[in-house]
């Protein structure tokens, strides 16, 4: 047998009835039930307050825990003798857990550096009024060319394909099939 531990994840449903202190010494009791079967705690975490499915034992709510360990298949069997044992657990239950899909509390968005925002600096755009009239012509090239870009961005990628298909038909002759 190995003497690598496997990584587990208990899930179990707190008495929303109780007073906190008394939910508290709940969650302390599963951790330490962990710890007397030779098991490793890593963390656990409140889900917090939530309504249930289904009735169960005539409770609509209960307080969602999540608990993380490293245990062995004994360690496992004495964790479900504690949440028969423990009036204050509603339903619990384990299950091996996989390390890359482990829960992490969200980062608050405070913490979490931001991004440097890219400032591009655009020309201002010169009033017609004072061009002359000779250059209006540039102006509406101008405003094609801007619109150009504006048509090409709502294009799907289908579209755009479909386009270059066409224009690869229409430049290419096409010879017969012999």
């Amino acid at each position: 047998m190995s003497d690598e531990l496997t990584l587990y994840e208990a899930m179990y449903i707190v008495d929303v009835t109780l007073e906190e202190d008394e939910q508290q010494e709940t969650i302390t009791a599963v951790e330490s039930a962990i710890a007397e079967a030779a098991g490793q705690l890593e963390s656990t975490l409140l889900f917090g307050r939530r309504r249930l499915a289904y009735e169960i034992d005539g409770r609509a709510e209960g307080l969602y825990m999540i608990s993380y360990f490293r245990g062995t298949g004994s360690t496992v069997q004495h964790l479900y003798r504690e949440f028969g044992v423990l009036e204050a657990i509603v339903r619990g239950t384990v299950v091996a857990a996989n390390p890359d899909a482990l829960y992490r509390e969200p980062t608050p968005v405070s913490e979490t550096p931001a991004p440097a925002e890219e400032v591009t600096e655009q020309p201002a755009p010169q009033p017609a009024a004072t061009e002359p009239a000779t250059s209006e012509p540039a102006a509406e090239t101008v405003a094609q060319e801007s619109a150009a870009p504006a048509e090409e961005a709502t294009q799907t990628p289908a579209a755009d394909d479909e386009a270059q298909a066409e224009e690869s038909t229409e430049t290419e002759p096409t010879e017969p099939a012999q």
